[in-house]
């Protein structure tokens, strides 16, 4: 019995040490899954701010797609040139005195295809405000203007639009929406009431009905 007795103390030790062991590596692996939380919660912290820097460096930038690209090299001046011209004749600005700093065609160059576009830094913002209050005036045209974002802004404005335009598809209500800075505006219509809201991804997202509001 005694030989018993010593095998089952001695099992008993190593079931307790296998216990021990088993706590200490679940208390590891809690700790390393709390720090790679919290890594991960500061690079997504620290991309974001990258972002919003990016987007704030570009607030006075616009891109305009549409204008002629010549067949040789076009001179910086040559760009400017064409851009002005489009602003005046296109009704998007009253005169070419119109402030800009930079204007370069992005892209590589392709003999034969479309013109690449043109990034417009305007040296003030709210010439760069009364370019796009007017932009109503390219409808119907080959020429187009957008704000110049981030990649992940253009992804999220992106991801709100397509959601905006099949909303638009399913409630009649929707007359229509304007997508600005990861945000969408959306009028609805019901009867002689007009509502506007604005939406986050997050609350299209969240919620598959999401655009079926109440209108008071």
């Amino acid at each position: 019995m005694s030989h018993i007795e010593s095998e089952k103390d001695h099992i008993t030790r190593n079931l307790v040490m296998i216990d021990e062991n088993s706590e200490e590596l679940k208390g590891k692996i809690k700790l390393s899954e709390t720090r790679e939380k919290h890594t991960q919660k500061e690079y997504e912290n620290l991309k974001r701010r990258v972002d919003d820097q990016e987007d704030r460096s570009k607030r006075n930038n616009l891109v305009f797609f549409g204008i002629e690209e010549g067949l040789y090299r076009e001179s910086p001046e040559d760009v400017e040139g064409k851009v002005k011209k489009l602003l005046l004749t296109k009704k998007l600005y009253d005169n070419a005195k119109v402030d800009i700093d930079r204007a370069h065609r992005i892209g590589k160059r392709t003999v034969g295809k479309k013109p690449r576009p043109i990034v417009v830094r305007f040296t003030n913002f709210k010439d760069k405000e009364k370019v796009l209050r007017n932009v109503s005036q390219l409808k119907g045209t080959t020429h187009r203007i957008s704000e110049q974002y981030s990649k992940a802004t253009v992804d999220i404005n992106t991801k709100l639009f397509e959601a905006c335009k099949l909303a638009k598809e399913k409630d009649q209500r929707i007359k229509r929406f304007w997508i600005n800075y990861r945000f969408a505006k959306i009028q609805f219509e019901d009867g002689p009431k007009t509502v506007y809201k604005n939406f986050n991804l997050q609350d299209i997202t969240s919620n598959s009905t999401w655009h079926n509001i109440k209108i008071y």
